[in-house]
């Protein structure tokens, strides 16, 4: 890291290797000595920002640590308001994702060893949509979240030598339908609950922040 010990004239950048969950943004305002951030770049999960400090001694770990604080509470804030803002269909969707014709008929049909039980796939797609439609500007949802549903939710169609290894090939059809469930559940429970991004986070709550890359 950069550490300068001189004044640093108005408008000066300096550039700081920062590593950074996925979701960090760039654009808020900020009323510290850190003026602006001009860029944000990234290679291999690092971030490389250049910060634009007006006429200060910059200690560099603090800009870092209130600029992370910030941004990640006002994402905190903007995903609670999307959340708010479609709750009712978020809620909906979660009801016929709890209905026997979905949660307690797939489950059968996955023990039941039957080829139904791919149809599944689509009933997790929707919840990925529900989820990407509340994600705060400029996020994406986390890469784990993202390989559990590319492996369980990618319109897989059943073939006839899956049979040789039907729970295998189906169970992470299942996981898939799990996680994004739970994530709904999550917006769901906590859409209604909280007013306002708590500074002492629920397990629910601090699961979703991190599906957006925002913890």
């Amino acid at each position: 890291m950069l550490i300068n010990q001189t004044p640093v004239p108005i408008g000066a950048q300096f550039r700081i290797l920062v590593i950074l969950p996925a979701g960090f943004i760039q654009g808020a305002n900020l009323d510290i000595e850190v003026e602006t951030i001009s860029e944000i770049q990234v290679f291999d999960n690092n971030y490389y920002i250049s910060f634009r400090f007006i006429n200060v001694y910059p200690e560099h770990q603090k800009a870092i640590d209130y600029l992370i604080e910030k941004y990640s509470y006002l994402k905190d804030a903007e995903l609670l308001s999307n959340i708010q803002d479609r709750w009712n269909e978020l809620a909906e969707l979660l009801e016929e994702m709890h209905s026997n014709s979905v949660y307690e008929d797939f489950i059968y049909q996955f023990y039941h060893l039957s080829f139904k039980v791919y149809n599944i796939q689509d009933e997790t797609k929707k919840m990925v949509e529900a989820l990407k439609n509340i994600a705060p500007s400029g996020t994406v949802l986390c890469g784990l979240f993202d390989e559990i549903c590319q492996a369980g939710a990618d319109n897989k169609q059943f073939e006839p030598e899956d049979n040789k290894n039907a729970s295998g090939q189906t169970r992470v059809f299942i996981e898939a339908f799990f996680h994004a469930k739970f994530f709904l559940e999550m917006a769901v429970k906590y859409g209604k609950q909280l007013k306002t991004p708590p500074s002492l986070l629920p397990s629910g709550w601090a699961a979703l922040l991190s599906l957006y890359g925002i913890r």
